[in-house]
């Protein structure tokens, strides 16, 4: 049985429809979903099956959908990004100012109302658990479905989202707050579900509190965010959507075992590489050589025990990488800097023509003196990063596709 985990992290939520989208194709049944926070809200669509309204809402997504604020106050806080160091300044912020100010957030309220059908998450196949934070009793609020008191489900799932800046509201006369202060990846949770022997987690890279879990008695399978899924207040449809994207190849890429860690690339033969190299063309070892600052290897051999190790320390690529790691990870770096669509499946065939194409569009290019610095801090065995690596990864590249068609 699957269990199914989702990290809080309230805009960048979005990742993780395009996580189900994934799984529901690729087939992968779910039969419990622990979440936290935009977790357990997406958690309960999840369990309803309400596919088609997830999508419809991140898709859609606005901030007044969820909040009752002023447009200047909304922009100053989509800027200010939760931190675990900060925790104990916001419980003073709510316990203060907030318990009686704060964002309305009546729309989230209504739209909880809307979207959350208690009657068939209770009967569904599928499991439902979620954290909140009773910050009256200061303890924890783990819960699956059966545990919480009839007709108060959307209530204590209004309080697992319930950010500092939020207008308090009490349950039962208490207040809860956002489950992301005791566990904002409830894994742990989880593992108190009888059966399951797979669990699935999502990172989409939200900020809080984490309990460890004990897994060695679980097949584990990590999506984690390959890319910046942005502020925890950011709900614009433009991020929503990169967010679903994301999420969709990451678990794609996860999956059916693909290449690449920003870019989803099919696996290829590393034959294929080894003899790309082998067959690189005197024009295109002078120019590599002009860019690495080196003499000119005499023979391929040289190409392989000089300068491609010398490429690999640049990238950063694990001693016990391959040449297919290598090229990938050169490849990469020099798609993201040109901009190419990170949000599809490339052969590597295909991929490098992109590349070259963009190549043959940047007229970027970084000077000698730069050059000669960089190499000056490679061979003291110092780390290159930033836009000046970047571009010396843009030479590199251009050298090594002097001949890709």
């Amino acid at each position: 049985m699957n269990g199914l985990v989702l990290q809080g992290g309230g805009a960048k939520g979005a990742y993780h429809f395009g996580v189900w989208k994934a799984l529901r194709e690729l087939g992968e049944e779910i039969h419990a979903v622990t979440g936290t926070s935009i977790g357990a809200l997406n958690g309960a669509m999840i369990v309803q099956g309400a596919y088609d309204e997830l999508e419809e809402l991140w898709c859609n997504i606005r901030p007044e959908m969820l909040f009752d604020v002023d447009s200047k106050v909304y922009k100053q806080l989509t800027e200010l990004e939760l931190k675990p160091d900060m925790f104990n300044a916001y419980f003073e912020y709510v316990k203060g100012f907030f318990i009686k100010k704060g964002f309305d957030i009546t729309p989230l309220k209504e739209l909880i109302d809307q979207m959350v059908d208690e009657k068939k998450i209770r009967e569904s196949e599928v499991d439902f658990g979620f954290v909140a934070y009773n910050a009256t009793d200061l303890e924890p609020y783990e819960q699956f479905v059966k545990d919480i008191p009839e007709g108060r489900l959307k209530e204590y799932l209004l309080a697992s989202a319930h950010l500092p800046f939020f207008r308090m509201e009490k349950i039962e006369g208490k207040v809860f707050v956002d489950g992301a202060f005791h566990d904002n990846q409830p894994v742990k949770l989880m593992t108190t579900k009888p059966g399951i022997t797979k669990i699935i987690i999502v990172d989409n890279k939200g900020v809080g509190l984490k309990q460890k879990a004990d897994l060695k008695d679980y097949e584990v399978v990590r999506i984690t965010a390959s890319g910046d899924t942005g502020g925890t207040l950011d709900m614009s449809r433009e991020r929503a959507r990169e967010n679903i994207a994301m999420g969709y190849y990451d678990t794609l890429r996860v999956y059916r075992h693909l290449m690449g860690k920003r870019y989803v690339i099919q696996p290829f033969e590393e034959n294929e590489v080894i003899e790309y190299f082998m067959k690189l063309p005197r024009e295109g070892i002078k120019a590599l050589s002009k860019v690495l600052q080196k003499d000119p290897p005499a023979n391929q051999r040289q190409v392989f025990e000089g300068i491609l190790p010398e490429i690999a320390r640049l990238l950063k690529v694990e001693e016990e990488g391959s040449y297919a790691d290598l090229i990938v990870a050169l490849a990469e770096t020099a798609a993201e800097k040109l901009r190419i669509d990170p949000y599809r499946i490339y052969t590597i065939g295909e991929f490098l023509k992109l590349i070259k194409a963009g190549l043959e569009k940047d007229e970027k290019r970084i000077s000698k003196e730069n050059s000669r610095f960089i190499i000056k801090l490679l061979k003291q065995g110092n780390i290159v990063v930033g836009a000046v690596k970047d571009e010396l990864v843009l030479e590199i590249t251009a050298a090594l596709l002097t001949e890709v068609d």
